[in-house]
């Protein structure tokens, strides 16, 4: 029985060796570059602001691959920020007189902005919500 046993554990390790001869060694494994993907974002629906305003936006955002953002809000604000998880993000943005800090949810299909907007020419901030559904991709 000791020599069938003493048998069976060469004929194992005598595999385990043969099986790491045959693999090739770290030197010629081929090295794998991992690409960044820039994900491009289109959003657009309504908004509206505590002083009573009102008007449809826009938001397109680029994914550095990292979770880091930026983009074009309004057509016109450039804005930078990040994705605080899968659904939750946090960017701002400035104009000549106007300062943005925006954060959002993803619900569902749609993107749901509030914002806080202080005034640069005077004095004072208001308040805003956007309710963004994606265009694209």
């Amino acid at each position: 029985m000791a020599i069938i046993l003493v048998i069976l554990l060469s004929i194992g390790v005598g595999v385990v060796v043969i099986r790491q001869l045959n693999q090739p060694s770290n030197s010629t494994k081929p090295k794998v570059t991992p690409v960044v993907s820039h994900l491009t974002e289109k959003w657009t629906g309504p908004w509206t602001n505590s002083l009573g305003e009102h008007g449809d936006d826009t938001l397109e955002i680029t994914d550095d691959g990292a979770g880091n953002i930026q983009g074009l809000w309004s057509g016109t604000i450039n804005v930078t920020g990040q994705w605080l998880n899968k659904t939750s993000i946090k960017f701002s943005g400035r104009t000549s007189t106007r300062d943005y800090q925006v954060q959002g949810t993803i619900q569902g299909d749609t993107l749901i902005l509030n914002y806080t907007a202080t005034r640069l020419d005077t004095s004072g901030t208001y308040s805003g919500e956007e309710k963004l559904t994606r265009v694209s991709p």
